[in-house]
């Protein structure tokens, strides 16, 4: 794995936050180049419902992740743009970036992130993309604003 590639590449990608159509094509070229036929056996075995994927390690997801937060926390204007772009772009592995990047940034922009999760939750098809919201996404901000987060949470378990 070449951090830095990575990196660069995460940093171009981002480049084109505000043209959906443009980012999801290079986002999946970017993703089809990371492929790696252990990390896809690994998947289909420990999350037999993963859906689309593409078989990318997870720490060429995280490098990605921290770019793309790095990119939220610059332009959080563009944060929920940029999320929902990730996140319909429908892969196992661009939804662990969406949730992965929300780490650092949700805590200082916690409705940005919450309401971001929120309108993730109908789309949950595993529970690895489940955990990585909640760790995430959710987890920073239950520390830092518990009186947000708890009432959402009933929300979110208690179906109407």
């Amino acid at each position: 794995m070449n951090k830095i590639q990575i990196q660069e590449k995460t940093k171009k990608l981002l480049e084109k936050a505000d043209k959906p159509k443009e980012f999801v094509k290079e986002l999946q070229e970017i993703l089809k180049s990371y492929v790696d036929k252990e990390a896809t056996k690994n998947y289909q075995r420990i999350i037999p419902d993963t859906g689309k994927f593409y078989g990318v390690p997870k720490p060429v997801l995280w490098v990605m992740a921290t770019e793309t937060s790095n990119f939220l926390k610059k332009e959080p204007v563009k944060a929920e743009r940029l999320l929902k772009t990730f996140w319909n772009e429908g892969s196992y592995e661009a939804r662990q970036i969406a949730g992965k990047s929300l780490e650092k940034f949700g805590p200082k922009n916690p409705k940005i992130c919450l309401d971001f999760v929120s309108s993730a939750l109908s789309d949950l098809d595993n529970w690895s993309v489940c955990d990585c919201l909640a760790m995430y996404g959710v987890e920073p901000i239950v520390y830092s604003a518990p009186e947000i987060v708890l009432p959402l949470s009933e929300k979110w378990v208690v179906p109407p």
